[in-house]
């Protein structure tokens, strides 16, 4: 057969693959993912008051009366979160402090002689008292209860773990509920003279969970002050 009869069919035949490229037909189907939703989680902190109850803010969970120059008191305090996410730290400040009832500032003779915590809900083997009075106040023994509320920017520190508070990953406060603990002994200056009877101090402790990493003032395993 010719050459050029067969060259020319061949070009017809690549040109009719070419067309019917177009000619063909595939089945299909489509389906959508509807409500895709980012929720945010939430830490709701709470405290357990006096009456053994748990409620998001509490009243007058110690009352100390009758105290007499020398006695001592040891308060504690129960805090967990029950949101859907944890917390990394716990914070705890000494804030408002009042003395209603005394001009000679009884808060100066009223020393914290004892800061105990737990760490995944175990108490640990260590008294903060003495690393905490080297950061607050005049950064000396003893600290006394005004040092402890108007410590400028310094609250106790709580993390899991050991080094910075990110480095476990493992929060203070995680979510559903896991109990941690606080122990505040208070004791009365014995030196305190007779012009303090009937006076009165009040303060507010104010606890604060949250994922801020960020530390100031390196103090004992686990604790920080900040």
């Amino acid at each position: 057969m010719n050459k050029k009869i067969l060259a020319s069919m061949l070009v017809i035949g690549i040109l009719a693959l070419a067309m019917g490229y177009g000619t063909y037909s595939y089945f299909s189907d489509t389906e959508t993912s509807t409500s895709n939703t980012f929720t945010a989680g939430t830490i709701d902190l709470q405290l357990k008051g006096a009456d053994g109850n748990w409620y998001n803010g509490v009243t007058a969970t110690w009352s100390i009366s009758g105290w007499a120059p020398g006695d001592s008191f040891i308060a504690e305090l129960d805090m967990r979160n029950i949101g859907t996410t944890g917390a990394l730290v716990g914070r705890i400040k000494g804030i408002d402090l009042s003395q209603p009832d005394s001009p000679y500032d009884i808060a100066d003779y009223i020393y914290i002689t004892d800061i105990e915590y737990t760490e995944g809900g175990v108490w640990q083997p260590y008294n903060l008292t003495d690393y905490y009075a080297t950061i607050m106040g005049n950064k000396a023994a003893p600290l006394t209860l005004r040092e402890f509320c108007e410590a400028g920017g310094y609250s106790m520190v709580f993390w899991t773990g050991t080094g910075n508070p990110g480095a476990s990953g493992i929060d203070y406060f995680p979510a559903g509920g896991l109990v941690e603990g606080l122990k505040l002994g208070f004791t009365f200056n014995s030196a305190a003279g007779n012009v303090y009877q009937g006076d009165r101090a009040t303060f507010t402790l104010r606890v604060t969970a949250d994922d801020d990493p960020t530390i100031l003032g390196k103090g004992s395993v686990g604790c920080y002050g900040y």
